[in-house]
């Protein structure tokens, strides 16, 4: 026999029931609180580490976080005057000539994949840059232009390129495998060498002797964006976008310092950690403890910075104590 409370009246079912006997009570809403501040900590110091990160000068902001730090990583951060600041990938370093590499990375916390084409040449043998060419592929197509088939493709470069709708982009990439990452970044590929001035025969780009800045100009300076021909003699420069953004810095550098010359890329970025735009130093085409492209005396150099997003981007050339001189060509352009 039903029991009364569950029996239907008049041989009908009960439309509703009463909440207080089928669904117990949540209680009163407990209270959220806010989430606590992911602070990123600061890696112990070791010299291995100096290739996994980005890297930014110390300024007050960052110099207070020091603190949490062991007295030995501390003393050697404030040694060097940097502090790591995002991850790095490196996605390939692919020789394309005698002396020109072009090299690929990711950072993936703020979306970035680039590249750096850099041609080096030691005194009385570089060879003039090709004026006309006016190209500034994605990093994308620039890694499919100097790879063959048999490479993979990194999918950060696919998902972060802000270019990767591109046509011929759509052409090379067809039958490509794709990858997470590379698993041989030794791996080289080849293009048929350029052959190598002799520094023994007449040429135009021997720039340090009086009237080596119109040879300079003649040689080097090219029309862009933005750009600057400072072909005089220079102890420390800087050039930059201003307030513009763009996806390239250039620089082709010619020393006459008997105490070296150093170039340095720089763009800015939102720090998440910081919670303000910062600099940060392009570092992956250098050796590991190296901050900046050293030139020694009579050395040529060229460095073409490729983004994957408009950034404000500026580069500073300046020599080693202060003393002998440098020419310069920079640019910023799409």
């Amino acid at each position: 026999m039903a029991d009364e409370k569950t029996r239907p009246k008049n041989g009908q079912p009960e439309d509703t029931e009463d909440p207080g006997e089928s669904i117990e009570s949540c209680g009163p809403r407990a209270e959220v609180g806010s989430l606590p501040e992911q602070t990123r900590r600061i890696p112990a110091f070791r010299c291995a580490n100096y290739d996994n990160y980005t890297w930014s000068p110390i300024d007050p902001d960052s110099s207070r976080r020091l603190a949490e730090l062991d007295p030995v990583s501390r003393c050697e951060y404030e040694k060097l005057g940097y502090l790591p600041e995002l991850r790095r990938v490196p996605l390939g370093t692919f020789q394309t000539d005698d002396h020109s590499a072009v090299v690929f990375e990711a950072i993936p916390e703020i979306g970035e994949v680039a590249y750096s084409e850099v041609s080096e040449y030691p005194s009385g043998t570089a060879k003039a840059p090709d004026l006309a060419d006016n190209t500034s592929a994605s990093p994308l197509l620039r890694f499919l232009q100097v790879t063959d088939k048999t490479v993979p493709v990194p999918l950060m470069l696919s998902e972060f390129d802000d270019r990767n709708d591109d046509p011929e982009v759509e052409k090379l990439i067809a039958k490509r495998d794709l990858v997470d990452a590379l698993d041989d970044y030794g791996r080289q590929f080849v293009a048929a060498p350029t052959p190598v001035a002799s520094s023994s025969e007449p040429s135009p780009v021997w720039t340090c002797f009086t009237g080596g800045l119109n040879t300079f100009a003649a040689t080097y300076c090219q029309n862009k964006d933005i750009s600057y021909c400072d072909n005089g003699a220079w102890l420390d420069l800087t050039r930059s976008t201003g307030n513009k953004t763009r996806y390239v810095s250039h620089s082709r550098i010619a020393c006459c310092s008997n105490y070296g010359a150093y170039v340095e890329h720089q763009y800015r970025f939102w720090s998440w950690t910081y919670w303000k735009w910062k600099w940060t130093t392009v570092k992956y085409p250098l050796p590991p403890a190296a901050w900046w492209q050293t030139l020694g005396f009579g050395d040529v150099k060229y460095w073409k910075h490729v983004g994957n997003k408009k950034r404000r981007r500026k580069i500073r050339v300046w020599t080693g104590g202060n003393t002998g001189y440098f020419r310069s060509w920079t640019a910023f352009y799409n």
